[in-house]
């Protein structure tokens, strides 16, 4: 069952997805160069820190990552898994995003390169829109490609797809 969220929190969640456009715009990424970890600048920096702020302040954090470590080999690839996530996995990953930063400097900045964070802003947003279009919250629940007796049946990609373990 999905959360609901009060009109505040609602005005973070929109607040957090139009953040894919902000890391999106980075000039490096843009010209599809990867901006380095390490030495990301200011600006980005700064980007970071606000996002990682507005998300802390609204306890949107769940450290619960075992479904994003095992959901997301039940779909042909990322991108299917993606389109699939609810706001509750989102958060999840945005969390472990976070604090995989907090210890392993740059891993945020890895996950705008890899465009795994925009992806997953533009599927919140995606949820918000919908949600403010006056859709129930049921009609925006993810939607699994498989009932969980065909879950050991789905293909396992990873072998000639090119789809890893994002975490």
């Amino acid at each position: 069952m999905l959360r609901q969220y009060n009109s505040y929190e609602l005005k973070a969640l929109k607040q957090l997805s139009e953040y894919r456009d902000s890391f999106f715009s980075e000039p490096d990424i843009v010209k599809n160069k990867k901006v380095s970890p390490k030495a990301a600048d200011p600006v980005l920096n700064a980007k970071i820190e606000r996002f990682t702020k507005l998300f802390c302040e609204n306890n949107f954090a769940d450290a619960d990552y075992s479904i994003i470590q095992k959901d997301q080999y039940s779909f042909e690839s990322i991108d299917d898994w993606i389109g699939k996530m609810n706001i509750e996995l989102i958060l999840q990953c945005i969390t472990y995003i976070i604090w995989t930063n907090k210890s392993n400097k740059g891993y945020f900045v890895k996950k705008i390169n890899d465009c795994f964070l925009i992806k997953i802003l533009a599927r919140l947003h995606v949820i918000i829109e919908e949600y403010n279009a006056g859709k129930n919250a049921s009609d925006i629940a993810p939607q699994k490609a498989e009932s969980d007796a065909d879950a050991a049946t789905v293909k396992k990609t990873g072998s000639g797809k090119g789809f890893l373990a994002f975490f």
